[in-house]
């Protein structure tokens, strides 16, 4: 393809007209027509100019490489769009990662204080249970099954844990 065909590509799909081409650059629209018509060629200022209107290398223009400058520009951006793609991947996982671990060392805390209470007998927990606000029979019989779930989570967060470290 020749100078003046890439030149008349570009400034059809650009939507440009030759009178449009023409005063960006400071010449005639005849002069762009000849360009365009292979007839003449421009001198080497419009073609850097050219090159900077239509985003290309002078390189693309003159013939030296077949690959237009906005196609290397995309592949550097669909490039760029996986990098951050796959930081905010690494990013959402380590946050998921510390939640969990807090969560795993938060569970165990609870079940270490409560987990004493489950195994206490009914004489030793009507002592306690007035101190700790617990005095009638409906509230103990609520706070030991929640010392029983709380224990079972335990467990079973104590089983994933071991399961992951494998």
């Amino acid at each position: 393809m020749t100078l003046g065909e890439k030149l008349q590509n570009l400034r059809k799909d650009s939507g440009i007209s030759q009178d449009t081409l023409a005063q960006q650059l400071g010449v005639s629209r005849q002069a762009v027509s000849k360009w365009e018509l292979g007839t003449a060629m421009p001198e080497t200022e419009n073609i850097i100019k050219i090159s900077q209107i239509f985003d290309v290398t002078t390189d693309y223009l003159l013939g030296y490489t077949v690959v237009e400058y906005p196609d290397i520009k995309n592949q550097l951006k669909d490039n760029l769009d996986t990098v951050v793609l796959t930081i905010y991947t690494i990013l959402s996982v380590l946050l998921v990662y510390c939640v969990m671990k807090s969560a795993i060392h938060l569970a165990r805390e609870i079940i270490w204080t409560i987990r004493p209470l489950a195994s206490i007998s009914y004489s030793e927990w009507k002592i306690i249970a007035p101190g700790l606000g617990l005095g009638n029979r409906s509230k103990s019989i609520l706070f030991t099954i929640l010392s029983a779930i709380l224990y079972i989570t335990k467990l079973m967060i104590k089983n994933f844990y071991k399961r992951g470290q494998k």
